[in-house]
């Protein structure tokens, strides 16, 4: 049999290791219910945010379709920065000899 001194040790860490896994399960629960009411809000402000996105972007869809002009008519311009040059070659990479 093992000595009390040892058992005693052991039996100490446990009941830590016990506590810990206690307060780290407290944790998760308070982290879960703060995410599941900011879930809740958010769900209570989307129909409303809904409702007044598409209001906004129907008057400014209306402005655009307003503004556009049949594709065919306009030229074709790239701009600068869509148009690339070459780029410098690149070093090949070196084998290390290691003989």
């Amino acid at each position: 049999m093992k000595k009390t001194k040892n058992l005693k040790k052991r039996i100490r860490r446990i009941e830590a290791r016990l506590q810990k896994g206690a307060k780290k399960l407290a944790k998760l629960k308070r982290k879960l219910e703060a995410a599941e009411t900011v879930a809740a809000t958010k769900t209570k402000r989307k129909p409303v945010a809904l409702y007044e996105r598409a209001a906004r972007t129907s008057d400014a869809s209306a402005r655009i379709h307003e503004k556009k002009q049949p594709l065919a008519t306009q030229p074709q311009v790239k701009s600068a920065a869509s148009v690339k040059e070459p780029s410098a070659a690149k070093k090949p990479k070196r084998k290390l000899n290691l003989t």
